[in-house]
Order: structure tokens, then sequence, then C-alpha cells
């Protein structure tokens, strides 16, 4: 999915909260008394969960693939980034503050865990079960201090790991591997650790105009990154087969990316400006560009198999409250209006297959 949504936020209504190190909202209703649109849906029901979340709080929730929605709310007066579910009972949310909290019953009920730091953690990753990993910033703002938090309980305790600076997203596959990325022009880079986060290494770094936005990984070797060339917003596909040892561009679309996701070694998918979508189903050997009927950018993307996927989009200008899935690879792709209000900036999709554990 996109990591670097955070930096489009921020320019786009930073206006509103300035008490943000660098995100902000738009004012919009409280979630707590808003109600989503409940007449957009899905025709064909499909053995997925599917998990939305506002910035606000407000956690839109799936369990047939879309074909009907509940409204459930996290904490309000918090500003959340980024959702992870190991299944479609687990899950972790996590936002400014070092806010972190987590679910243990499909999103019903909410608890909030103790961590032991402060900062802004702008991604979540689980790594099977309840080994999850989080990523983020230390204050001041600006001063390039990261942190990275580790639990094995599921988020009852979290451990403060070694940190090589600002991460802003995190692909975790174990309690030892992990990959991350630090979004920032002039200072993108992939770092990866093989010890559970004790020792950290950086293992790619892209052109020098070229910022990284997402990375996904299937397994302890292979995996993919994205990124966008600030100059001339075109887009970068790299990826590795020996665990970041080595990488290798793989594509330059003409657009940018914000976001990746893969289910295997085989199958990926990025997302990017202009409703654009570059698919693979060999490990990335072809890519296959596979354009929405939209001008959305689309900033997340994740499938829970091979067949069924959601991204998430935006207007230019702002965040709105669209979504679209596919149940056929993404062949074929079907909108789906959240919120026609635009009274919601919805920031992170993912979606897990029902029975998964």
């Amino acid at each position: 999915m996109s990591r670097w949504l955070c930096v489009t936020v921020a320019c786009v209504v930073a206006f509103a909260v300035a008490a943000c190190d660098r995100h902000g909202t738009s004012a919009s209703p409280n979630p707590a008394s808003a109600t989503p649109d409940p007449t957009p849906k899905l025709s064909a029901v499909s053995a997925q969960a599917v998990f939305i979340v506002d910035v606000n709080g407000l956690l839109l929730c799936s369990k047939d693939g879309g074909a009907s929605w509940e409204a459930r709310h996290l904490e309000s007066f918090r500003l959340w980034w980024r959702i992870a579910f190991s299944d479609e009972r687990r899950g972790w949310v996590v936002g400014k503050g070092a806010d972190v909290s987590r679910t243990t019953d499909g999103g019903t009920t909410w608890t909030a865990s103790a961590v032991p730091v402060d900062g802004t953690l702008y991604d979540v990753s689980c790594a099977g079960g309840e080994q999850v990993w989080a990523v983020g910033s230390r204050p001041p703002a600006g001063s390039g201090r990261g942190v990275v938090l580790t639990t094995s309980g599921g988020g009852a305790t979290w451990r403060t790991r070694a940190s090589p600076g600002r991460l802003d997203t995190i692909a975790a596959v174990d309690a030892r591997h992990a990959w991350a990325v630090r979004a920032q022009e002039g200072s993108s880079h992939v770092f990866a650790t093989a010890d559970g986060g004790a020792r950290w290494r950086r293992q790619y770094s892209p052109p020098e105009a070229v910022v990284l936005t997402g990375i996904a990984f299937a397994d302890d070797h292979t995996g993919w990154a994205v990124g966008q060339n600030v100059v001339d917003e075109t887009g970068l596909v790299v990826a590795t087969t020996d665990g970041g040892a080595h990488w290798s561009e793989q594509a330059a679309p003409a657009g940018r990316l914000w976001g990746v996701t893969c289910i295997d070694a085989a199958h990926a998918w990025c997302a990017g400006d202009d409703g654009l979508v570059l698919a693979t189903t060999d490990g990335g050997a072809t890519w296959t560009r596979q354009e929405l009927d939209t001008s959305d950018a689309l900033d997340c993307v994740t499938f829970s198999d091979a067949q069924h996927g959601w991204a998430l989009g935006r207007t230019a200008g702002s965040i709105s409250g669209r979504a679209y899935s596919t149940r056929d690879g993404g062949t074929s792709w079907a909108k789906v209006e959240l919120a026609p209000d635009g009274g919601f900036i919805f920031v992170d999709i993912v979606a897990v297959p029902t029975g998964a554990q």
C-alpha cells in the first residue's frame, strides 16, 4: 500500500490542524455522529473481510467482500493513519501521538495499547498471528529520529527496537525479518533487519530524484518497492529475490506510484496516479497495466487472494471516500462510493480472506 499519502494529506489540509507535526485534516463531521452512505454496494459476495479507516476514527467494515458495510468508531480526536489485520478478527491501527489500538472482535471494540515512546506512527505490519511491527518518527519534528516497535502478544505490550531514523512504511514477514522505507526526498532508502530489529542495514537507495513510497514482501526472499520521480513524475518498481541483497528495476510507468501489495512471490500489484494499476503474475518478469476508468490517484491497494482486491482513491486536490474493487485479479474494477458528501478522509484499506489464521 502508499505510505507517502501522509505528505499529500498534509499539503491538502494542513491548514485545518496546525498542531500536527506533518499531517492535517479538513473540517469534517465528527465520525461519532456521522453515518456513511448505506446505498453503495457490490453485486457479488466474496469470502473476504474489508476494513477502511478514516483519519478521524471512522471504521467501515465489510465481512462479505463489500456487499454490505457497518460503520464502527475508533477513539475520536485522534489522527489515525494505518490499519492492519492478521485475520478477520485481529487488527491494529496506528497514528499520531504514537497511538496504537487493537481489536480482537473484527473492529466492534478497540483497546488502546501502552506504547513506550512519543511521536507519530506512520505504518503497521502484521507478520502472522499476533506478531506486529510499527514504525514512525520521534519528536521534535524534522529531527529525523525514528521509532520501531514490535509485539509478539498481539499488542498488549510493545517493545522499542533500534531504528535507522524516521521510517514511513514497513513490510514484516516474521518475528525477525522486516523491510522499511524512508519516504523523504533526498534521503529515501530501503532498510532491512534480520534479527527482529536489533540492527538495521541500508539495502537500497533509488536514483537521486526518486522518492520511495511503498514496500511489500511475500516472504524473506521476494519483495517489491515502488516510488516516483519528483522531477518528471514517472514511477519506479524495483524488486529483489534474495532478501534485498540485490535490487533490480522491473518497471518505470508514465505515472507516479503510491502503493504496492503482494500475496505471494508471483502475484503483486502497484497503484498510482490517474487510476493506474500495474499487475504481475510471474514475479515481475512482466507487468500488465490495469487502468481504472477514473482520474483518481490510487493511494492504497490490497488483495486478499489472486482474484479479490481493493484500491483507495482520491480526486485531485482532495481526499475522497471512493474505493474500487475487483473480483478477477484486476482485469475489471467496480467503483464503490463510500462517502459521497466528501466529509471523510479515508487513509487506508486492508482486505483479508475470511477464515484466515
